[in-house]
């Protein structure tokens, strides 16, 4: 077991303090996303998330997000149109294990979707977002 030393703080709210290392923490595992390099409107798009644990970690979910946001700016003032948002929960409650975890997941993409597009005064862009609900303690 180590040893703190105590520090006394010199104001009107003088109270004693140590420094603890809490090994209980959480922590989000590393997620990764692999998609294919073009995807073409009508078809299906595959994902492939794998989450990298450093220790065993629990998770009330794991999802994923595909987003597709058009982008028009005039000077200073601009706007957003998010056009498309397709979800897709990858797993429910459980402990992911230390390493990786791989989970695939498949969108199917409209037929009427807009090609990515960057321009002087517009875009049109796709993002995928991945997120790890972990409980509270």
């Amino acid at each position: 077991m180590r040893e703190c030393g105590y520090a006394r703080q010199r104001d009107a709210f003088a109270s004693d303090t140590c420094r603890l290392r809490m090994g209980l923490i959480k922590r989000r595992p590393r997620i990764r996303v692999r998609l294919p390099r073009v995807v073409q409107p009508g078809t299906e798009c595959t994902a492939e998330v794998t989450p990298d644990a450093a220790r065993p970690v629990p998770i009330e979910a794991l999802d994923v997000t595909l987003t597709g946001v058009e982008r028009v700016q005039a000077g200073d003032s601009g706007d957003s149109l998010t056009f498309l948002s397709l979800g897709a929960q990858l797993s429910g409650p459980r402990e992911l294990p230390r390493g990786e975890t791989r989970f695939s997941c498949r969108f199917a993409l409209p037929d009427t979707l807009p090609p990515t597009y960057t321009g002087n005064v517009a875009s049109t862009g796709y993002t995928i977002q991945r997120h790890a609900h972990i409980p509270s303690w």
